[in-house]
């Protein structure tokens, strides 16, 4: 991607490394796509490191929409945008409402509560190893 750089996200955990480089603010959708996959957080990384990738994210789909070839896009390449941009917010919206439950874990008995809770479950029936294998061959 060429052009001036955009801000990137910075590492939560060390503020002088990138969690995601900085991207062109004249990337177009596809172009981010791509940028924002090569970052993706593994399984592990908190919730506030996703909360902050998928914050980025969607802000800048929702930046980049409608420039580039995109504005010449079929009903089909529409719908693919709107079906990604809608399961971006969707998991923008898991993690903030995690964020919100981490914040409120003071309560007596509710982070035990929430540790038995299968949705918080460190492995889920079905769930991907795709990320752990990704670590654990490079």
């Amino acid at each position: 991607m060429n052009g001036k750089s955009q801000t990137g996200v910075r590492s939560l955990r060390n503020p002088d490394h990138w969690m995601v480089l900085p991207w062109s603010p004249t990337a177009n959708v596809h172009d981010l796509v791509a940028h924002f996959m090569r970052f993706a957080p593994y399984r592990d990384a908190g919730d506030l490191e996703h909360l902050a990738y998928y914050e980025a994210y969607v802000a800048a789909l929702e930046t980049a929409y409608g420039r580039g070839p995109e504005a010449y896009w079929s009903v089909v390449a529409e719908s693919w945008y709107h079906e990604l941009h809608g399961s971006l917010l969707d998991c923008l919206e898991q993690y903030r409402l995690r964020c919100k439950e981490t914040e409120n874990d003071a309560e007596p008995g509710r982070a035990a509560r929430r540790a038995a809770s299968p949705r918080y479950s460190e492995e889920l029936p079905g769930a991907s190893t795709t990320a752990h294998r990704r670590r654990t061959t490079r």
